[in-house]
Formats: C-alpha cells, structure tokens, sequence
C-alpha cells in the first residue's frame, strides 16, 4: 500500500492467469511475459488526489 497526503491507495496485480502478484518491500511487481491487471483502490482520499503510475517493461 503507498501512503498519500491524505490517505493511501491499495494496489493489487492479478496475472494473466488469476495469481495474484507480491509486491516487492519498495512496490515493485515482477509478472510474467503475458502482464495481468492492475487495480488501484483509494482509501480516504479527496477525489482530486493524484497518484503515480510507472510503467517498466525491462
């Protein structure tokens, strides 16, 4: 979970083929080849509060 201002945002990657993905202690998801989905849930935020998505496909 990455803490915001004021409230945080759950995040929660589901593979390809339905496993669930650990996150990494710093927030990284390492997944297979074929992706999955990522969802992002907020918890007790503003509903203009902005959040950071980076993308890395190395």
């Amino acid at each position: 979970m990455s803490s915001a201002s004021s409230g945080s945002v759950a995040t929660r990657f589901v593979e390809s083929d339905g496993r669930l993905a650990s996150a990494t202690r710093d927030g990284h998801y390492k997944v297979g080849r074929d992706g999955g989905v990522m969802s992002l849930s907020p918890k007790n935020v503003a509903p203009d509060t902005r959040v950071k998505v980076v993308m890395s496909y190395d």
